[in-house]
């Protein structure tokens, strides 16, 4: 359990962090920004080099070099890759950051120019800095697009190549260019551009080979295949990718159907874990299914079972080979009668229990202990005690319902305090009997807010069920969690508007993932206010309230075979992959950088 939720920084982590790598200010501020480091970097450059033009020479080459030619070089290479996760604001800090890399050159060769009394020192490391950068050029666009060599190299070097042009010519109309060889330090250049690029291909092609190895692509490969689903929503590549490292399973859905007059609802149950993010896979399966029902004019609630990423489908047409086997359950008929809801608590457990077409509904929470996804084994724990109990099925629900920044692992002694809690309710629920049961579904899209906040577009959805007076009410929010608290709050207010028991859930859909920097998602009741959720939810159960009719209840329960699923192996390769990754880039990353300084001090040494 821990190992695969530590993968996820191949999938959720990475989602979480993803935001804060390219979070950015705005287009103005990033080019104010470019042009102010431009101007102080060449500010301090030439006011410390002696018998040099001077101070102002250097703030007018930091502003029209560097500066204006890095914006220059990052219009150019906007348009060299068109569309794609380097827009132009993202370029621009790239390019504001090989400014920062050629200022420290600078600023050393200045302090060494003042030393050394040297003013030419300064102008011939001018040179090879431009060129050490190549290197940094090619990686950095080598990881983030999918340009072929040739377009890469050339991409690499505009930055350099359009600050050395502008430089060149302010040094020859400012007359400086007469005590310097202009021609040997444009050979410097381009020999250390052609070792520069050379190193960082190297270096490259070193990392990539790492998930070669294992996966058969590249692990750098594997990080744009990320950034793409992440950031641009296309998922093909990586469902390719993910698809190697898959297992082939099958998958559970259990359905509870409600028909009656003028009400049509149902509880749907997948045994698939929403995940990894955005698009992805089955990230956004809750949310489909519920819309999918809500088209047909079919009120849903959809419910999170125990599960975790393991249990993640890979592919989009698995899971739309789910949503149809669960649109073909036939869903009319059943049994006319069902038992109270009874709840137990047990420790920090809470599990609440009514019984459907013979068929127990448990929802299982530790709220408000923050709390992450229960695993399997909950399942089939709770599933043996439901049998013991002389039910042939049940459906089992994680409420998933209380998180903060940390959260506690579901322990053994939870364990043990699950079952002498839900065992008692069954036996309770057991002996009260059955009767004519009254159910209502209601639906709110919870306008004006979105994914950004939270909220996925099944919004709200509502079941109260009424069984000899006493009214049940279950809620289900389409987010990935709530703050904590936020439930018994939730609770606190429909108990005085006559429902009770009252247990409030989350789909857990992973569409809401990586929209938000920080934690990567907003847990509802964060971005969207406590008081306008709670006030949306209460006008919704009063409404599923006033639909209610006598239904009919029918417990269904379908496979889907041989799906791709992430899967442990799935998740150990990947965490293998990533792991190995960042230790061989960290490794060759001194050697990268040795290197380069070690052939800029060569050819600074040969050229003259």
């Amino acid at each position: 359990m821990i190992l695969g939720w530590e993968l996820v920084a191949s999938a959720e982590k990475l989602a979480k962090k993803y935001s804060n790598l390219f979070s950015l200010p705005s287009k103005g501020v990033l080019i104010a920004e470019l042009f102010l480091l431009g101007t102080i970097v060449g500010l301090i450059a030439y006011a410390i080099t002696p018998d040099s033009q001077g101070p102002l020479f250097g703030i007018a080459d930091g502003f029209v070099s560097l500066a204006f030619g890095s914006l220059l070089c990052t219009f150019m290479i906007h348009k060299v890759i068109g569309n794609g996760i380097l827009t132009f604001r993202r370029i621009s800090a790239l390019t504001g950051f090989g400014i920062a890399l050629i200022g420290l050159g600078l600023i050393a060769s200045a302090i060494a120019s003042r030393v050394l009394a040297d003013p030419t020192i300064l102008e011939r490391t001018y040179f090879i800095a431009c060129g050490i950068i190549v290197a940094y050029g090619y990686i950095v666009l080598g990881v983030t697009t999918e340009l072929r060599q040739k377009w890469l190299f050339i991409s690499s070097l505009l930055q350099p190549v359009t600050i050395l042009i502008i430089h060149s010519i302010l040094i020859y109309v400012s007359g400086f260019i007469s005590i310097i060889n202009i021609f040997t330090y444009s050979m410097a250049f381009i020999l250390i551009a052609i070792i520069s690029y050379a190193l960082g291909r190297w270096y490259y092609s070193s990392i990539e080979n790492v998930g070669k190895e294992i996966l058969g692509y590249g692990s750098l490969a594997l990080f744009r295949a990320f950034i793409d689903a992440l950031m641009l929503d296309r998922t093909g590549l990586l469902e390719k990718m993910l698809k190697i490292l898959a297992v082939r399973g099958d998958v559970e859905v259990r359905t509870l159907s409600f028909s009656g007059s003028g009400t049509k609802g149902v509880v749907v149950a997948p045994m698939i874990h929403p995940g990894p993010f955005r698009d992805l896979g089955s990230s956004t399966l809750p949310t489909r299914i519920a819309q999918t029902f809500l088209d047909k004019h079919v009120m849903p609630m959809v419910f999170h079972t125990p599960t975790t990423h393991e249990k993640d489908l890979v592919l989009a047409k698995d899971c739309e080979r789910v949503i149809q086997r669960i649109l073909s359950v036939e869903g009319d008929g059943g049994i006319p009668t069902a038992t109270q809801a009874m709840v137990r608590k047990r420790g920090a457990v809470t599990v609440t229990c009514q019984i459907f077409d013979k068929t127990p509904l448990v929802v299982i929470t530790r709220s408000p202990l923050p709390t992450e996804d229960l695993p399997d084994r909950i399942h089939e724990v709770c599933m043996e005690k439901i049998l013991e109990n002389g039910y042939s099925d049940g459906v089992v629900v994680d409420a998933h319902n209380a998180m903060d920044t940390t959260y506690t692992e579901f322990s053994e002694q939870d364990e043990r305090d699950l079952v002498e809690a839900m065992v008692e309710a069954l036996r309770e629920a057991g002996r009260n009997g059955e009767s004519k049961v009254f159910a209502g579904f209601a639906n709110d899209k919870v306008e004006h807010y979105s994914k950004g906040e939270g909220i996925g577009d099944a919004g709200i959805m509502a079941l109260v069920t009424e069984v000899d007076g006493q009214k049940a009410a279950y809620v289900a929010l389409d987010g990935n969690n709530m703050v904590v608290g936020l439930r018994e709050k939730i609770q606190s207010v429909l108990r005085k508007a006559g429902f009770d028991p009252v247990e409030v859930t989350t789909t857990d859909t992973h569409i809401v993932v990586a929209l938000k920097a920080g934690e990567g998602y907003a847990p509802l009741g964060k971005a969207i206010p406590e008081g306008v959720l709670i006030e949306k939810i209460l006008e919704t159960v009063r409404e599923a309230d006033s639909k209610k009719a006598e239904c009919l209840v029918k417990f269904s329960k379908t496979k889907v075979e041989d799906v791709y699923l992430l899967g442990d192996k799935g998740i150990e390769d990947l965490w293998h992959i990533t792991h190995e990754t960042i230790k061989a880039a960290k490794r060759k990353i001194m050697v990268l950088i040795a290197a380069l300084i070690a052939a800029g001090i060569v050819v600074y040494a040969v050229v003259r």
